[in-house]
């Protein structure tokens, strides 16, 4: 896996992966060489951060074929038939096609999700502001007066 400067996880990953038998050997690499390596593929497996936003755009980035956070360019016809249950219905029906999605990535070990962190944001008594999903501050439209 590749070890790259700031990474604090890298003894719990170490010994949490120990624990079921599996040896990691940490390939040191620059902070600056972290994302081409990803994103060309050489490593089958990274500690590495994402936000997440929209569904759809999370499976656009991360999980569809010519996703460029799917490097290897994984797929399985299963998964593909799910893609394309969400990609043409709507209400319900695509509800459910997400959350089937969902269920495959998770049974299937797609992600090993190590960290979820939630966000908190002050604001003043006269100031209400929304979080807005996949960043760690509102966006500036998000901030209004307080009723």
């Amino acid at each position: 896996m590749p070890e790259f400067p700031g990474d604090n996880a890298i003894p719990a990953i170490t010994q949490q992966l120990a624990e079921v038998g599996i040896t990691v050997k940490w390939d040191k690499i620059p902070a600056e060489d972290v994302v081409p390596s990803l994103m060309e593929g050489r490593y089958a497996v990274a500690n590495f951060g994402s936000s997440s936003g929209h569904p759809w755009r999370d499976i656009q980035k991360m999980i569809s074929v010519s996703g460029a956070w799917n490097p290897m360019a994984t797929q399985t016809p299963e998964l593909d038939e799910l893609l394309d249950t969400i990609q043409f219905s709507t209400g319900p029906e695509q509800d459910a096609a997400y959350a089937d999605v969902s269920r495959y990535l998770v049974d299937n070990a797609w992600f090993a999700v190590t960290l979820f962190t939630d966000n908190v944001f002050l604001t003043d008594q006269q100031t209400d502001a929304v979080q807005q999903s996949g960043s760690v501050v509102p966006y500036l439209r998000n901030f209004t007066p307080a009723d």
